[in-house]
């Protein structure tokens, strides 16, 4: 469902701009994120979040999230950058990649950022160099087979090196104050939490066996409650993306071609029924809004604004991006009454990993954005 108030302001926008209307956009509903947020802290109260720039890097959504207190988890210099310009205290950013260049460790020191994250030796001896003064956080690997989208053995030190690792940064006369994971993105399963819960306890152990009190635990991109009980003297943050932004990007896309689809039209098609399914072409695809579909579920699109569709009559087509990629296939089967060049139909729940992720190729520029602001009341 698309909520009636996004659909209103997405039809004013094409019709304010009148036979100047074809490019594709999103209407970003502001709303929706502070909504998620105060959600998020009334029935969390123990969890600090901290969104994750990469998920949907939109500075208003940044800004939003800001004043109303989140901190942010950033992988780059550029995200660190983006975050200070957009009001977010240097003490309520983590630099969560686990593996940074020295000048953007440079840039964090500079700029009074330091509570970042590490999972390796060699990162201890960059960042004994670089921010001798950082506060770390030690990411453990955890069991993400319970996952959508797992983060497999890139990130996250196991559980059987983390003794050594914590004494190499106790040698090197490093704050450690704590420990992170991530039990990866789409994961329906509380036991994920439980598991990687026990081993961030098993590390905080091995900490005070090293000579560290840690105070922060990081839960990654998700959040638990306190299931095994409360735990004195530690600060609890999270890093959801998805969970504030998810739902509050629509993506509207102009149809620009329409062919025959073969394949649908021989599946359901008779001698006597000879209406063709349509192949839709639109002007964003594979190499813009849907380039990760491993990580943006593509929603079934909705009619906005159709010159002659019968909405009662929805009937199989298949959707397509406007590049010259054979395979810029954004939906092979759907359901959509018969459209015509020029209608519009939106997609909803595009709000995570899409533009964030889309490329220029071919030319083709991403949607531009307009906003439904969070002081609008919903209808």
């Amino acid at each position: 469902m698309v909520d009636n108030h996004v659909l209103a302001a997405s039809r004013a926008h094409i019709e304010a701009l009148g036979d100047a209307a074809e490019d594709a956009f999103y209407t970003i509903d502001l709303r929706h994120v502070a909504n998620q947020y105060k959600r998020m802290v009334t029935q969390l109260p123990r969890v600090l979040p901290f969104y994750t720039v990469k998920c949907h890097p939109d500075t208003r959504v940044l800004s939003l999230l800001a004043k109303l207190g989140a901190g942010v988890d950033c992988a780059s210099q550029s995200e660190v950058a983006l975050s200070l310009d957009h009001g977010v205290p240097p003490e309520r950013i983590i630099f969560a990649n686990p593996m940074k260049q020295r000048s953007h460790l440079r840039f964090a020191r500079e700029h009074n950022v330091p509570l970042m994250v590490f999972d390796s030796s060699d990162e201890l001896l960059k960042v004994k160099n670089e921010f001798p003064e950082a506060k770390l956080v030690l990411r453990l690997q955890v069991d993400d087979s319970k996952a959508r989208h797992q983060f497999g053995p890139k990130f996250g030190t196991p559980m059987a090196d983390v003794p050594a690792l914590v004494e190499t940064a106790k040698r090197l006369e490093l704050n450690v104050v704590g420990v992170c994971f991530h039990v990866g993105l789409g994961v329906l399963e509380a036991s994920a939490f439980v598991d990687a819960i026990v081993r961030a306890k098993q590390a905080f152990e091995l900490g005070l066996d090293a000579g560290y009190t840690f105070t922060l635990l990081n839960l990654g991109g998700g959040f638990a409650g306190d299931d095994l009980g409360p735990v004195n003297g530690v600060a609890i943050i999270s890093e959801p993306g998805r969970y504030f932004v998810s739902a509050c990007a629509t993506l509207t896309v102009n149809v620009i071609g329409r062919k025959t689809d073969p394949e649908l039209t021989d599946r359901d098609c008779t001698s006597e029924a000879k209406e063709p399914r349509y192949m839709y072409i639109v002007n964003d695809g594979k190499h813009g809004s849907f380039s990760t579909p491993h990580l943006c579920v593509v929603a079934n699109p909705v009619v906005l604004k159709a010159a002659n569709a019968d909405e009662s009559m929805p009937v199989p087509c298949s959707v397509w991006g406007p590049t010259m990629d054979g395979k810029d296939e954004i939906t092979r089967e759907t359901s959509l009454p018969v459209l015509e060049v020029g209608d519009w139909i939106t997609f909803p729940r595009m709000g995570a990993y899409s533009f964030a992720t889309g490329s220029t190729f071919n030319g083709f520029s991403l949607p531009s954005r307009i906003y439904i602001e969070e002081q609008h009341n919903k209808p």
